[in-house]
C-alpha cells in the first residue's frame, strides 16, 4: 500500500513535470539539481511522501518564476517591436525634400567703361542647393533659414559691396555675408572703377 501510494504520487510529479515544459516553449529546459546526484528521484523506496510532495512544491515554483520570467522577456520584446515598426514604416524622404524649399536665381550683369557695347547678362537657377554649396566665384551658401539664405563672400581683394540705387561705393567695407530673404532680389556690385559685375539674387520658394 506505502509502495502504490509513492508510486502514484512519482507519476503525479512527472505529469506535472510534463504539464510544466509542455506549456511555457519559449522556456528554458529547467536547470539541473545542484543539490547532488544522489538525491534525485531515481531512489524512489527512500523517498517518503513528505519529501515528494516538497519537490513537487520546489518544482512548481520554479515553474512559475520561469513561466513569470518568460512572460515578462515576451512582453518587453513585444513593446520593442512596436515601437520599431512606426519608425520603420515611416516613409524615407526624397531626394528633392531633402534639397530644400527654395530655388535660388543668381543674374550676373558685367559692366565696361570702354565700349557703348555691354556684356550680356547671365543668369544661373539653383534649383536646389546646400551649405557650402558656390553660387558664383568665392560666393557660397554659409546658412539655410526658414525665409532666407545667407551668402559668404570669400575674396575680399575683389570687394563688393550692396547697391540700392546702381552706384558703387569705393570707401565702403567689402561684404563678408549677404542676407537674401525670400521674394527680395538683392543686388551687390564689384567695388572697381573702369570695370566690373554687378550680381543680382533672387530667393523664391519651389
Amino acid at each position: 500500500m506505502k509502495k502504490t501510494r509513492i508510486l502514484t504520487i512519482l507519476l503525479g510529479l512527472l505529469f506535472l513535470m510534463a504539464v510544466v515544459t509542455g506549456c511555457t516553449p519559449e522556456s528554458p529546459p529547467l536547470p539541473p539539481r545542484t543539490d547532488g546526484a544522489d538525491q534525485t528521484v531515481a531512489t524512489q523506496e527512500t523517498l517518503s511522501p513528505e519529501e515528494l510532495r516538497s519537490k513537487a512544491a520546489v518544482l512548481a515554483s520554479e515553474a512559475q518564476g520561469l513561466n513569470q520570467v518568460s512572460g515578462s522577456a515576451l512582453d518587453a520584446f513585444n513593446r520593442a517591436k512596436n515601437l520599431t515598426v512606426p519608425a520603420e514604416s515611416q516613409p524615407q524622404a526624397s531626394e528633392s525634400e531633402q534639397a530644400g524649399p527654395f530655388k535660388l536665381t543668381v543674374r550676373v550683369q558685367g559692366w565696361t567703361g570702354w565700349s557703348r557695347e555691354q556684356p550680356e547678362p547671365r543668369t544661373t537657377v539653383y534649383d536646389s542647393f546646400a551649405v557650402g554649396d558656390e553660387v558664383y566665384d568665392n560666393i557660397t551658401i554659409e546658412s539655410i533659414g526658414t525665409d532666407s539664405i545667407v551668402m559668404a563672400f570669400a575674396d575680399e581683394g575683389l570687394g563688393y559691396t550692396v547697391t540700392s540705387d546702381g552706384t558703387i561705393d569705393l570707401r565702403s567695407d567689402p561684404l563678408k555675408t549677404l542676407e537674401v530673404t525670400c521674394g527680395v532680389e538683392r543686388c551687390v556690385v564689384s567695388q572697381t572703377m573702369d570695370a566690373g559685375t554687378y550680381l543680382y539674387f533672387l530667393l523664391e520658394k519651389n
